[in-house]
């Protein structure tokens, strides 16, 4: 569980001269990381371990906790089988209020940010759920979680359909908000601040697209698209949207109708996380087994 630090530039490709990215610190040692979530309260980084297949129930997976600032090592967080916890194939991340929320198959678990004691579980299994894969809140606090309807087996990705987008109320209501082929096999969410809105990455084998999502819940504007499986997205604190993408392993970078590849090698980037005291993306990837964290100059 050793954290190995370093410096790199990376090769991008960029429109005008600037700073280039650079690659501050690599943490090592994960089994299939899927999802960073930066806690600012904390100042700590939450990291999911999916530990095998993705559709596995196992029993095997992990939320790892390290300290964002000059951290040496990684440690478990939550660990399933320890003090009660559940956890096969933990994915998607996110924080509403005290609670830890991930994204667990066709299962919401939550867990106490500090502790990591068990605190709620919200199975969507009977709303048809088939792989739960992102997770964010809105302003009001509602909690949303995309169902990208494909399964992670032996066989790699299949793509069976289902796709979905849940909203769960501060009640503990369950609704669908949007569903149909036409979300690309939902991944990434998450909510966007500077346009008030929730936007949405598709999975798609091939052609993927960055698009938000309308009040009606239907699928609204679209701004951006690539060659396919598009994972990870978040909002930095300047307004740029930035996404991970599975199919040409890199970060992009979609702002003012204008979209770049940031970064490269990246290989199976999945969920990334924003850490907005330092600017910097955590991006786990997931066959590597490691989380790199990158400085992403603005524009």
């Amino acid at each position: 569980m050793a954290l190995a630090a370093g410096l790199l530039v990376a090769a991008c490709s960029r429109p005008t001269a600037g700073p280039e990215p650079r690659r501050v610190l690599v943490l090592e040692g994960f089994d299939q990381p899927e999802s960073v979530q930066y806690d600012p309260r904390q100042d700590v980084y939450f990291v999911s371990s999916m530990a095998g297949l993705g559709s596995a129930r196992n029993g095997m997976g992990y939320i790892a906790r390290a300290r964002a600032e000059r951290p040496e090592a990684w440690e478990v967080f939550v660990r399933s089988g320890v003090r009660g916890a559940r956890l096969d194939a933990p994915k998607g991340l996110t924080l509403q209020g005290d609670t830890l929320w991930v994204a667990d198959i066709d299962v919401l678990r939550g867990f106490h940010r500090r502790t990591g004691e068990p605190l709620a579980e919200i199975d969507l299994a009977p709303q048809g759920a088939v792989l739960l894969n992102a997770l964010t809140v809105g302003p009001d606090g509602t909690l949303y979680a995309t169902d990208s309807g494909i399964v992670m087996g032996a066989k790699g990705v299949e793509y069976v359909g289902g796709d979905k987008i849940f909203a769960i109320g501060s009640d503990g209501s369950v609704r669908i908000v949007a569903q149909g082929p036409e979300l690309g096999h939902p991944n990434g969410i998450t909510w966007d601040p500077f346009g008030e809105r929730l936007l949405v990455v598709s999975f798609h084998p091939f052609g993927s697209e960055l698009y938000a999502l309308a009040p009606n819940g239907s699928k609204g504007e679209v701004l951006g698209r690539g060659t396919g499986r598009f994972d990870g997205v978040q909002v930095l604190p300047g307004g740029d949207v930035v996404v991970t993408a599975w199919s040409d392993s890199s970060l992009h970078r979609f702002s003012g109708g204008r979209s770049e590849r940031v970064l490269r090698d990246l290989w199976t980037a999945a969920d990334l996380g924003v850490d907005t005291r330092r600017h910097r993306v955590a991006i786990p990837l997931v066959l590597p087994g490691r989380v790199e964290v990158w400085e992403v100059p603005g524009r």
